[in-house]
């Protein structure tokens, strides 16, 4: 007779409970592998966003402070003394979206306090400080001015793009005026005149009607030492777009003669734009002793400082038609930051 016997243990398979014991196991090592990578990920992304953030930051906070600091430069002129109004203007103000822009080039700094905690904007005008163009004489209010050529005036050309067209402002100490440029400059002066230590040759400056409000400008420059340079303005401000059918706000910087849509574009994600103003009470010592939104009534030659707050995300488009990322509190920040004017409001009005 044959005797059966059990098979060895280690020959037996798996029961079904033990089976499904490890199914469990591995679906549970799977599910926190899984856990771990989508944090894992998500923190990338994260990072990539802060880091891209900080990076346009940055940019964006250089562009400004550089732009806000100088705000109101006219050179040595003043624009009022003595009650007398001697920063003048004939440019046409046009603040239409459409149109080439220009603001008014008689008030250094403005902006708009959006109602309801809308942004803001701000408005800045300066001229360009390097390599002013010495004016030699003027015959009359109507007449064109004669600068040096020399090699300020090659530079200044050069470097600031002056052309057919550029708006322009011309000062003594005392005084100034802006005008547009009708005429293309003549460049590329001889070497003796570009080298020289003494100006060799006059160019004239021409401000006839067109793009002026009047044929002449409103002073006579020329009898006491006098420099004409480029005038630049800006206006920060935000904006939405659509991408992919999604929005996404942007702070945008808006140059003379721009269409609102050619502003150009400083940094994506900028969800809101506030500006508030510092004010130097007395005993007056350049140092801001409060801060205030903008209004109308506004002690502009007190102010001594600007202050902007950014809120920004991490620049992805969002549902919301606004631009504002809620789901990307992760990397929601508030940049602020104070600027200090080098040129306080107070001395050129």
């Amino acid at each position: 007779m044959i005797v059966g016997r059990s098979m060895p243990r280690h020959n037996r398979g798996l029961t079904l409970v033990e089976l499904m014991v490890a199914m469990l196991l591995s679906l549970l090592l799977a599910a926190g592998a899984f856990t771990i990578f989508s944090a894992t990920k998500q923190a990338s992304i994260t990072q990539q966003d802060l880091a891209r953030m900080q990076e346009n930051m940055r940019f964006t906070i250089t562009e400004m402070i550089n732009r806000i600091s100088v705000a109101g430069y006219m050179g040595c002129a003043r624009s009022m003394i003595d009650g007398n109004a001697n920063l003048t203007s004939t440019v046409a103000v046009n603040n239409t979206a459409t149109a080439s822009w220009m603001p008014d080039f008689t008030v250094p700094i403005s902006a708009t306090n959006g109602a309801s905690g809308a942004p803001d904007t701000l408005t800045l005008v300066y001229a360009d400080a390097e390599y002013p163009i010495r004016v030699a004489s003027q015959a009359n209010q109507s007449a064109p001015l004669s600068v040096w050529r020399d090699k300020n005036y090659e530079k200044h050309l050069t470097n600031f793009n002056v052309n057919n067209g550029s708006v322009m402002v011309v000062g003594d100490c005392e005084r100034s005026a802006v005008f547009k440029l009708t005429n293309g400059l003549p460049a590329g002066a001889a070497a003796a005149s570009v080298t020289a230590t003494t100006p060799v040759a006059v160019a004239s400056m021409q401000h006839s009607t067109t793009g002026n409000t009047s044929a002449g400008i409103e002073h006579v420059f020329g009898g006491k030492p006098a420099w004409a340079r480029k005038l630049e303005a800006v206006r920060f401000f935000l904006a939405t777009k659509t991408v992919a059918g999604k929005t996404i706000s942007s702070l945008k910087m808006r140059k003379i003669g721009q269409k609102l849509s050619q502003a150009d574009e400083l940094i994506e994600g900028v969800e809101d734009f506030q500006v508030q103003f510092g004010i130097d009470d007395s005993p007056f010592d350049g140092s801001a002793d409060r801060y205030v939104d903008w209004s109308s009534t506004l002690p502009l030659r007190r102010i001594s400082s600007v202050r902007v707050t950014l809120r920004v995300n991490g620049g992805r488009p969002v549902t919301d038609s606004s631009g504002k990322a809620d789901q990307d509190v992760d990397v929601l920040r508030d940049v602020v930051f104070t600027v200090k004017l080098r040129n306080q409001v107070g001395e050129f009005l």
